[in-house]
């Protein structure tokens, strides 16, 4: 049987970091050590945050951990970190706007994804 657990980033560290507070990590470790998990971010530019999300993951236990973006951008990233399911690609140099992402707070509300 299938097992989905929908769990933001952020959650997941707080619940990590009161784990930590309590003295209640082997729980924490228990809840998550079969799991699968699949890491979901906007944009894939430097790496930096899901590298960090990904080897959490891991080190807590989780049995895989992949990684899904809408978009990656081809630029040099600062982590030796890809990811396995893609949107779509875009140059190195496209400043995003759209559905959240915004230029100084201008674009954000628009209802598809542009290059600036």
């Amino acid at each position: 049987t299938l097992k989905l657990i929908y769990i933001s980033s952020e959650r997941f560290m707080n619940e990590m970091i009161n784990a930590v507070r309590y003295d209640s990590i082997l729980d924490f470790r228990e809840r998550y050590r079969t799991m699968d998990v699949l890491l979901v971010d906007d944009v894939l530019d430097t790496g930096r945050s899901l590298h960090f999300a990904r080897a959490m993951a891991l080190e807590k236990g989780a049995r895989s951990a992949a990684i899904c973006v809408l978009v990656r951008k081809a630029t040099g990233r600062s982590e030796d970190i890809d990811a396995d399911f893609i949107g779509f690609e875009t140059g190195a140099d496209d400043f995003l706007v759209g559905y959240g992402m915004d230029d100084d707070g201008r674009k954000r509300g628009l209802p598809y994804i542009a290059a600036l």
